[in-house]
Order: structure tokens, then sequence, then C-alpha cells
């Protein structure tokens, strides 16, 4: 296969060949969204690999160079045009594309082998990309999500003006046979091919640039939840009174928030040697055991979850809750331990006095059992003679001379209130319901 010389065939194969080192350039680079940007880079390939072939028409074969290039020309139209369809979300018009090909071929079959017409091609595969360049800008230009970003309105004005371009070249075509030559195999080719190359490879950037453009947007996003979620989180820290605490183990440095300083009274170390000060500031019959469990969480794994007491500086001694995570290398040596603090000493001072008020009731109970279990014994002899005689009574029907006298007792009510007396003493508060059986007996 010869060279083309430095004429129109050239300027198509160089700008060809920039069309697919962009393509392939940008393939071999992808990271994230694959699918979206792989359809540019292909659009990019074989738009170049269509231009080689056109390139190359004086050594290849017409239905290669002409019929089988042009349809590869659409392709890459579609590719872009399916794309773009993918970034926004959309279903793509995958029965439009495979129609829109198949016209394409089924013209150049004609206008090429059967009844060669040149204006009628050029007119064709131009006007075939002005619906597809114009639909995709007025879907950009629409997109709530794209909408604003630079890279979107270099992308739409670069798709209008393609648009006008091609409609214009079509148009010029079919004006005169002068126009069509110019556009086939002359200066005009080179030119549109030209334009075509720069105008791909600046489409296929820009697409790129409004994908960076989002992803810094999604970025910026993503960064102004995790301040908003921060500030709730210091915020619920603040209200709980927890402190939180890093404690970098290869280097022993470790970080306390304003709250730790404040539970343990100290000042902030410069050197960040807190964990010895934290050694320092434990009861003396905690510091063992809270050291030991560290060194196991460290060493074994063992979670962290545990109580002690501290000594503040001035002597008070406080309740702390302690809780903490261990962060390890791949081979499992501990890299950092990150936890929190919370004072839990009014919590502790709290289930104290409860604890003391509950002794404080039990006793008072078991002082009134004992008084009533000696009263109930004290009463119980005296109160069982009046009872008897009671029945004695109610036995005989009267005593001699209590009629006589005015004062004949009701024996029911005699009977019902010794019996509610010697219940309320001495059954500690049952005779209530003797009381309201006798009422209803009566």
């Amino acid at each position: 296969m010869a060279a083309p010389s430095f004429d129109t065939n050239t300027v198509i194969v160089v700008s060809s060949c920039l069309n697919v080192c962009i393509g392939l350039s940008l393939l071999l680079f992808l990271k994230g969204a694959v699918a979206v940007r792989a359809h540019w880079c292909a659009a990019a390939i074989s738009y170049g690999v269509a231009g080689l072939l056109i390139g190359f028409r004086d050594e290849l074969p017409l239905w290669l160079a002409s019929i089988i290039a042009n349809i590869i020309v659409g392709l890459s139209v579609v590719l872009l045009h399916r794309g773009i369809w993918v970034m926004l979300g959309k279903q793509p018009p995958d029965r439009a594309y495979i129609i829109s090909i198949l016209a394409i071929g089924t013209v150049y079959y004609q206008f090429v082998l059967i009844t060669p017409d040149v204006p009628i091609r050029l007119f064709t595969i131009s006007f075939f990309r002005v619906p597809y360049l114009l639909w995709t800008a007025c879907a950009l230009r629409a997109s709530r999500r794209y909408h604003g970003l630079v890279g979107t309105k270099v992308l739409v004005w670069l798709l209008i003006i393609g648009a006008c371009w091609y409609m214009f070249r079509g148009c010029a075509a079919l004006s005169s046979d002068t126009w069509a030559v110019q556009m086939r195999t002359g200066t005009m080719q080179g030119a549109n091919f030209l334009i075509a190359a720069l105008g791909n490879i600046i489409i296929i950037v820009s697409l790129f640039g409004i994908d960076a453009e989002q992803a810094l947007q999604r970025a910026s996003d993503i960064a102004e939840r995790l301040h908003v979620i921060s500030e709730r989180l210091r915020l619920a820290v603040q209200s709980a009174r927890i402190g939180i605490w890093d404690w970098e183990v290869p280097s022993n440095r470790a970080i306390w928030d304003e709250r730790m300083h404040d539970i343990y009274g100290r000042s902030p170390d410069p050197g960040g040697h807190l964990f010895e000060m934290w050694q320092q500031s434990l009861h003396p019959d905690d510091a063992a055991r809270a050291v030991s469990e560290v060194d196991a969480s460290l060493s074994e794994g063992v979670s962290f979850d545990t109580e002690y007491r501290i000594v503040r500086p001035g002597g008070e001694i406080r309740s702390i809750k302690a809780s903490a995570i261990v962060e390890r290398t791949v081979d499992g040596r501990p890299l950092r331990m990150t936890g929190i603090n919370w004072d839990i000493s009014d919590l502790r001072h709290a289930e104290q006095e409860l604890r003391v008020a509950k002794e404080e009731a039990e006793r008072a109970n078991t002082a009134k059992s004992q008084f009533l279990a000696n009263m109930s014994h004290e009463i119980r002899t005296p109160m069982n003679a009046i009872l008897g005689l009671t029945y004695l009574l109610e036995q005989t029907g009267d005593v001699p001379g209590a009629v006589a006298n005015g004062w004949a007792p009701d024996h029911w009510t005699l009977r019902c209130g010794a019996e509610l007396i010697k219940s309320a003493v001495v059954d500690d508060g049952v005779g209530l319901a003797g009381h309201l059986a006798c009422q209803q007996g009566r």
C-alpha cells in the first residue's frame, strides 16, 4: 500500500490518526463510569478508522473506502449520542440507532455501486449527523444535573456549531456539482475531516471535563454533608458530655479533644504524651486493671469496654465509662486506638442515693412489721375474751337487767366491731374486708 502524498488524503489520514490516538489514550486511563466513557472513546476511534479508510481510498476497494467507511462514520455519531444518553441516565434509543445505520448503508450502496451520485451521498451523511447533534445539545441543555457546568455550556455550543456546519455541507453538496466535487475529493473534504476531527476531540475532552466537574461537585456536596454531620456529632458529643481521644500506638502520641481535658482536669500536653497523663490520673485501686485491659485490647483483640475511676488534680474522684476500637495493619499490628470517655459520676451518685433510700425504706418496713407483730401479740388475748363474751350474748339473748336499764346491746354490732378491731390491729389491715363482710351479712 503506497503512502498518500501530502494532499487532501494526507490531511484526512493525519486527522484520523489523531482521533484514534486520542481515543486509545483515553480508553487506557478509564477509571469509574467505564460504560459511559468507553462510548466516547469508541466514537473517536471509530471516526478515526473511517477516516483512515477514506484517506487510503485510492488503494482500497470502493465498497470498503466508501460504503463501510461511512457506515463507521455513522456508528461514531451513534456512539457519541448513546454515551451522552447513558451519562444523562436516559434509555438510549437503540432501535433508532440500528435503523439509521442501516439507512446509511442502503443509501451508500445505492448511490455508490448501483447509481453513483456524489451529492446525494454527501447530503445523506451530512444530514444524518444533524438530528443527533441537536438532540444531544437540547438534552444536555435541559438536564438539571449538568446544567450550569462550564463543560456543558462549551459542549452545547460545539454541538450546535457542528450541526450548522453539516447542514451547510449537505446543502452545498446539493447546490452544484462543483461544491459536490470539492466536498468529495477536494480541499473542502480535507478541511471537513480536519474540522470534524478537532471537533470530535474537543467534544470528547468536554465530556470528560463535564464528568470531572460533576465528580468535583459531588465531592464538594459530600464534603458539605460531612461537615454538617460533623457539626451535629460535635453538638451531640457536647450535649452528652463525651470526650473523644485518639492514640497512635507506634509513636505513643495521643490527641484529646477539649471535653477530655475537662473530664480529667488537665491542660493540653504539647508533646502529645497523654497516655502517661491518663495513667497518672487513674485511681490507685483501678489503675492496674484499666492498664491491663488496654494491653489486652491491643495484643489479644479483646473489646475495650470498661469503667474505672480517676483522681483529678484537686483530689476529686470521678467515675469514667470508656470504650474504644483498635485499628490494625494488614499483618495485625495495632496502629491506632480511638475511643470515648463518658463522665458517669453523677449517674453513680444518683444510683448510690437510690440505694441508700431503698435500704432506709426496707429498714422502716421491717420496723413497722416488728411493731405490728408485737402489738398483735399484746392485744390478741384481751380481744379473744371480748369476742367470747360477744358470742355468749348472742347465745343467751340478753344480760340480766340490761333491758330494764335501757342499754340493751346490739349483739351483731358488738361482734362485728370486735372482729374489726381484732382484724385491723392483729391482722394488719385485713379487718376492712371482715367489716365489709359483716355489713353484707347484716
